[in-house]
């Protein structure tokens, strides 16, 4: 893993979900983590990529339908186990679903698509 990705780990990054400030503390050294990102952003389409590194923050939620449901799916199939594990890890445990996982994957992959 090249370092030049460092930047998109910075600490304390906050991601919203619903009402709750979902804290990021992004010393986390797992590597495997950021290769799945990578992998899964290195899989978008050209014009996919554009249009998810487009969007604003607020903008997010567009994706559950379509892009989340296949990533929700992934993870139900145990695809991508160690960003399923990392981003479960970010949600309240009275929120946890594969929809708030998936919530705090999007914006990973959001983040990552911004950084490339």
């Amino acid at each position: 893993m090249c370092d030049r990705h460092a930047s998109e780990w910075r600490t304390g990054d906050v991601f919203a979900f619903e009402a709750t400030s979902i804290q990021v503390t992004e010393s986390h050294s797992d590597i495997s983590v950021r290769q799945e990102i990578d992998k899964l952003v290195d899989m978008l389409k050209p014009g996919d990529r554009k249009f998810i590194s487009g969007l604003s923050a607020g903008e997010l939620g567009r994706l559950h339908h379509g892009y989340g449901t296949w990533l929700r799916n992934q993870f139900r199939q145990n695809q991508y186990p160690n960003l399923f594990r990392f981003c479960s890890a970010k949600v309240p445990a009275g929120s946890l679903s594969f929809d708030a996982i998936s919530a705090v994957a999007i914006r990973l992959l959001w983040r990552r698509s911004r950084s490339s």
